[in-house]
């Protein structure tokens, strides 16, 4: 079985997802090739020199962007109901390959490329990592419920766009219509339901597979942390100022917590992006780490962390963190309370600092963290998804 993952890069969510799906297939002996927009060996066109062609690809990418946020966007919540195909799958098709899985295909394919792909009749699986794929262009629908009849009216989208919203939405329950060899796949139950849900995919069964974490996080566990008199409490997110992400709901209640707490208080922010003020006797730091060393060594510096977002899917930074045994806090949206919930650690409404701050300020025993590891190890270790999406592929799920 040969399979090839898409993925527009190997960065962010979904292509750092793309990424360690394509690593623990083949660790666990599956043929997998991984291809992006960027990477040097992504299937491009011969008659253009390689990093011309890239440059070319990433200013159109990064001008439709753009044009989409400010001009058909209605507000600050992204909204892409167009995108361009980047991929010569023309040359893709020439490969020899079996299976076909797409992570993330805004400007590296459209439905249009999707579809021409799901032609030959191969299987194609695609996972969804936020509700692109549902809806006419939203990302995130928040209490808006179009996606379940046509987005006829997508109160996201300038006046003008509106019908462009509608017909992508069309064309999207036209591709899934026509090609049952196209299966999707969730990493969290939360957007399986809202499939369900949806007019574009109410019809098919979707699979829930969590996103893996690499062994390395399970290695370094800090199950044998000492006590201290000091709150070491952490924040991630790739660009800290996400609005999804909620940093200001964080800041918030960790300057309430300072308030409530005799305790000293540090926080770690991860990610790019300028730092917001603290309270003057918290102690604050930041990094940007670019690796999963990196970004386990940050880890290692705190004891909770907090994941305050007011609309996700199944963040990575959850699961990474639950590996190494460090407990999180999370708001109530998307897949988050169903893997807290699991863990038996506490959620709160997003939105809600004072919340937050009264769970920060209950203390979570040290022990329970080497059987928050053991648990992670059975959701989210490289062996156990792979050997699902190797029982998906097969069909035998």
């Amino acid at each position: 079985m040969k399979i090839i993952q898409l993925a527009t890069s190997d960065q962010g969510g979904a292509g750092i997802a793309a990424k360690r799906t394509n690593d623990c297939l083949r660790f666990a002996g599956v043929e997998s090739t991984l291809v992006t927009r960027d990477q040097n060996n992504v299937f491009s066109q011969e008659n253009l020199p390689r990093q011309l062609k890239q440059r070319a690809q990433s200013l159109k990418s990064s001008a439709l962007t753009v044009m989409q946020s400010k001009a058909i966007q209605a507000g600050a919540d992204l909204v892409t109901p167009l995108s361009l195909n980047t991929l010569d799958y023309e040359r893709l098709l020439k490969e020899e390959f079996d299976i076909l899985h797409i992570h993330a295909f805004y400007n590296f394919l459209n439905i249009k490329s999707i579809n021409d792909l799901a032609n030959i009749g191969i299987p194609i699986f695609i996972t969804l990592h936020d509700q692109r794929l549902i809806t006419g262009g939203c990302h995130y629908s928040r209490t808006c419920i179009q996606y379940q009849r046509g987005c006829k009216s997508c109160p996201q989208t300038r006046k003008f766009f509106k019908p462009l919203v509608s017909n992508t939405f069309n064309s999207q329950v036209k591709l899934l219509k026509e090609h049952s060899n196209i299966e999707l796949i969730s990493p969290s139950a939360w957007l399986a339901k809202l499939c369900t849900e949806s007019a574009i995919a109410k019809s098919r069964k979707v699979q829930v597979v969590h996103n893996p974490v690499p062994d390395t996080y399970f290695e370094n566990s800090v199950s044998n942390y000492a006590s201290s008199n000091r709150r070491y409490i952490g924040f991630a997110a790739a660009n800290l100022n996400n609005p999804y992400k909620d940093l200001q709901v964080f800041v918030k209640a960790v300057n309430k917590l300072n308030e409530m707490s005799s305790e000293r208080i540090s926080v770690l922010l991860i990610g790019e992006g300028p730092a917001p003020d603290f309270s003057p006797d918290i102690e604050v730091s930041q990094s940007n780490p670019k690796s999963d060393s990196g970004m386990i060594e940050e880890f290692k510096k705190i004891r909770t962390l907090v994941v305050p977002s007011n609309q996700d899917n199944s963040p990575s930074v959850v699961s990474e963190a639950l590996a190494m045994g460090i407990p999180v806090i999370g708001s109530n949206v998307g897949g988050i309370p169903e893997i807290l919930k699991d863990f038996r650690l506490p959620i709160f409404e997003p939105g809600d600092y004072l919340q937050l701050a009264l769970l920060l300020n209950e203390s979570i025993s040290p022990s329970i963290r080497s059987d928050i590891t053991s648990l992670a190890s059975r959701k989210f270790s490289e062996k156990i998804i792979a050997q699902q999406l190797f029982k998906i592929y097969s069909g035998k799920s």
